[in-house]
């Protein structure tokens, strides 16, 4: 008798460990595929605001009153590697910068 208890106890904890093993596969499922925001409707993580601005523009970066400014700056850019992903003109101590909505696929961050 004591051996079945001992096996009912084995099977419970097999049992639990299964099942938070399919839990944490299903919430890491469900995480993962919400990131991907391939329609551009602006859900997810990729999307921004409202699925961007148009002309391909995700985000902006917008600095006005930059202090420390320099009448020497003429443009800002974004660079990724050794890419120009993004420039703007630089007047009156501010800019904004228009980041694209993707970049290259032989481009690393």
């Amino acid at each position: 008798m004591e051996a079945y208890f001992n096996f009912i106890l084995k099977m419970k904890r097999n049992f639990k460990k299964f099942g938070l093993l399919l839990v944490l596969g299903l919430a890491t499922a469900v995480i993962y595929s919400c990131g991907d925001d391939d329609d551009n409707s602006g859900g997810g993580t990729g999307g921004g605001e409202g699925g961007g601005t148009g002309g391909g523009s995700v985000s902006s970066i917008t600095a006005t009153n930059v202090n420390g400014g320099s009448s020497q700056i003429a443009t800002v850019k974004a660079i990724v590697g050794e890419e120009v992903i993004a420039q703007a003109q630089y007047r009156n101590n501010a800019f904004t910068l228009n980041l694209p909505a993707t970049m290259a696929a032989n481009t690393y961050i």
